[in-house]
C-alpha cells in the first residue's frame, strides 16, 4: 500500500504545498506475495534476477530456486556432489555478456552449466585459482575484459578469467591507499570508468591502473563517512551515484571528473513527511521508466522524487491484503515484463505487477477492525471526494476513506440503523440520507 497522510487545519502556504504533493503522487502499488508457503525453499530472500530465458532466479538462505512463473525448482547444496551449488544462503546472482550465470554464495563462488543443469564450483575445481578458498561473496562485478571483480569477507578478488589466475586487495593498516576494509560489500564500475567499492568500513574508489585506493572522507556538508557501513550502489541515467548505507542515503552527483567525488547525504527525519522512511539502506533498482527505488531495513519501499527530491515510501498496511508483507527489503528486481519483484528478509516475495492498479479489492480481514465488515457488498453512495458509502448484506453500513483505505462500521449496536441487511442507498433532496 502507498502510505498517505490527511491534512487539516493548516496554513495556507502548507495547504498549497500539500496539495502540490498530493496531486503528483505516483500510483498506490498492488503486491502479490510468495512465499515458502507457495514453494520457495526460505522465505528470506537476498537475491533476484532474471536470465536471458526468462527463468527468474531467486537467492535464499536456504537454496537457490528457480521459477518459471508456475512451479519452482531447488537447488541445494550436497556434500557428495562437486557440482552442486556450493552453499545454500546465495547472495547474489550475475548474468555476464556471454549470458554465464554466476552465484556469490556464503562459501564461494559458482557458475550454472546450462547443458547440465549442474555448477563449476570455484572453491573445489582443480583447475580453479579460487579452489580452497574459505570466503563469503556479496557482489560479483564484470569488467569491459569480461574479468570478475568479486567483492567478499576476506578482501576485494579480481578474477582474471582468461589468464586463469586471481589477485587480492585488501586493508592494510598503515597503508592510506590499500582498501579501506576486508569486508567487502558491493562493487560498481560507472559509465565514467570509475571503480566503487563499499566495505562495511568506508567508501573506496580504485584505480586499476596503479592498484591503489582512495577514501572518500567526507560529504559536502563536511560530515565524516570514513567508518560508515556502506551496502550497496548503483548509477542512475544520468549518471549519478547512489550509495546505501546503514546511516542513510548517499548520492554523488554526475561529474567528468574522476577525483571529483562530491557526495550529497539524504536521511530520515522524522520532523519531515517525505523523507527517506528508514536510515539503513539495504537495495536499488532503477525501472524502465528511470525511476529509483530504494529498500530498507525496516522502512520498507521507497520511491525518490528527483525533480521535488521527495521520498514516497510503500509500507506494511494490516488492512491491506495487497500491500508489502514485510518492511526489511533486501533486493529489488525489475524483470523483462516491467513487473517489480522484491525479495525481503521474513516475507517472501512481493510482486508488484507492471499495470496493475486499476481495480483494488478489499474484503473483511479477521482481526483488522477498520477493514469491510462483510463480503457481501449490495450498493454504494458517494458522499464526496474522499469517502464513500457501501452497504452490506449482513454487516451493515461502511463508510469509506479513499485516503486512509479504512473503513467506519455502522450497525444496528452502534448506530441507529435497523438492520445490518443494507440492500440500497439514496439521497433525498434535503441531502438526508435513506
Amino acid at each position: 500500500m502507498y502510505k498517505r497522510k490527511k491534512y487539516c487545519l493548516i496554513p495556507l502556504l502548507q495547504l498549497l504545498f500539500t496539495f502540490f504533493i498530493i496531486s503528483a503522487q505516483p500510483k498506490p502499488l498492488q503486491f502479490k506475495h510468495i512465499t515458502s508457503n507457495d514453494g520457495l525453499s526460505s522465505s528470506i530472500v537476498v537475491s533476484l534476477y532474471q536470465d536471458y530465458l526468462g527463468f527468474l532466479w531467486i537467492g535464499t538462505y536456504d537454496g537457490l530456486n528457480r521459477y518459471d512463473g508456475n512451479e519452482f525448482k531447488l537447488y541445494k547444496n550436497n556434500p557428495e556432489d562437486s557440482n552442486s551449488i556450493s552453499y545454500n544462503s546465495v547472495r547474489d546472482i550475475y548474468e555476464d555478456t556471454d549470458s554465464n550465470l554466476w552465484f556469490g554464495t556464503q562459501n564461494g563462488l559458482c557458475r550454472y552449466v546450462h547443458e547440465k543443469d549442474n555448477f563449476i564450483n570455484y572453491m573445489l575445481d582443480k583447475n580453479s585459482p579460487l579452489k580452497n578458498t574459505d570466503c563469503a561473496i556479496f557482489d560479483i562485478t564484470e569488467d569491459k575484459l569480461k574479468n570478475l571483480w568479486l567483492a567478499t569477507d576476506i578482501g576485494l578478488i579480481y578474477f582474471n578469467r582468461k589468464q586463469n589466475t586471481i589477485e587480492y586487495f585488501i586493508h592494510k593498516e598503515n597503508d592510506t591507499t590499500s582498501i579501506s576494509s576486508n569486508d567487502v560489500e558491493s562493487t560498481l564500475i560507472d559509465k565514467n570508468n570509475r571503480f566503487w567499492v563499499l566495505t562495511r568500513q568506508g567508501l573506496n574508489t580504485f584505480d586499476t591502473k596503479t592498484k591503489t585506493f582512495r577514501r572518500i572522507k567526507k560529504t559536502k556538508e563536511g560530515k565524516v563517512i570514513t567508518d560508515n557501513y556502506f551496502t550497496d550502489i548503483i548509477e542512475d541515467n544520468n549518471g549519478n551515484i547512489w550509495i546505501g548505507s546503514q546511516k542513510g542515503l548517499y548520492c554523488c552527483k554526475q561529474s567528468d571528473n574522476p577525483n571529483k567525488t562530491e557526495i550529497i547525504h539524504y536521511k530520515h527525519d522524522p520532523n519531515v513527511e517525505y523523507s527517506l522512511s528508514d536510515n539503513r539502506v539495504l537495495s536499488f533498482c532503477i525501472d524502465d521508466e528511470k525511476n529509483l527505488w530504494i529498500g530498507t531495513e525496516n522502512g520498507g519501499l521507497n520511491l525518490f522524487d528527483k525533480e521535488k527530491e521527495l521520498f514516497w515510501n510503500y509500507c506494511m498496511d494490516e488492512y491491506d491484503p495487497e500491500s508489502l508483507n514485510n518492511e526489511s527489503i533486501q533486493t529489488i528486481f525489475q524483470d523483462h515484463s516491467g513487473n517489480l519483484w522484491i525479495g525481503t528478509f521474513n516475507g517472501g516475495i512481493n510482486m508488484a505487477p507492471k499495470n496493475a492498479g486499476a481495480i483494488k479489492s478489499f474484503q473483511k480481514l479477521p482481526g483488522a477492525p477498520k477493514s469491510l465488515s462483510h463480503n457481501v457488498v449490495t450498493c454504494f453512495l458517494e458522499e464526496n471526494k474522499d469517502e464513500l458509502w457501501i452497504g452490506t448484506d449482513g454487516g451493515g453500513l461502511n463508510l469509506y476513506n479513499r485516503n486512509t483505505n479504512r473503513f467506519v462500521h455502522y450497525t444496528i449496536e452502534n448506530s441507529s440503523i435497523s438492520s445490518n441487511a443494507i440492500l440500497d442507498i439514496t439521497r433525498d433532496s434535503k441531502n438526508i440520507i435513506w
